[in-house]
């Protein structure tokens, strides 16, 4: 970069620069297994069009919450989607659980894509540490985290 003019030069550490620039964490809320989530979604077609008067709240929950043999849990996640004007993104949710330390992701075998306003129950399974008693379950979806904690059954 020595032989570049300076504005060139500049440009050449942008990648670099905006590479270490973390993005906003996601807003985080939480229950217990059982117990729902209500996030507000912006109605509309699309974001010019979102109407800032009015959201729609789909409800998270995680339940029936079970153990499979010492180092596995199942569990389902329930989504009720709520009327957008839009279909709605299933695709990019995010599961996992954590308990004595150890982080693992959920693993569901559903094909998750666009959903439409209904209810979803979505089967998943994670291995946990042999002995787990608390139990964390983090949904990232959209902007949002969700953390569930319980004992599984």
């Amino acid at each position: 970069m020595r032989n570049l003019p300076p504005s060139v030069a500049l440009l050449a550490l942008i990648p670099t620069l905006t590479a270490c620039t973390p993005g906003p964490e996601p807003e985080t809320d939480g229950a217990g297994f059982g117990e729902s989530i209500v996030v507000a979604h912006p109605v509309g077609a699309h974001p010019e069009e979102y109407r800032r008067d009015l959201d729609a709240e789909a409800l998270y929950t995680i339940d029936d919450v079970v153990l499979l043999g010492s180092e596995r849990v199942a569990f389902v996640l329930n989504v009720e989607v709520p009327e957008t004007g839009r279909t709605f993104g299933l695709s990019d949710l995010s599961v996992d659980c954590a308990a004595g330390g150890n982080r693992n992701p959920a693993l569901t075998d559903r094909v998750l894509g666009e959903a439409t306003t209904s209810s979803y129950a979505i089967p998943y399974t994670c291995a946990i540490p042999e002995g787990t008693g608390e139990l964390l379950i983090t949904v990232e979806h959209y902007d949002y985290r969700l953390e569930f904690t319980g004992t599984p059954g």
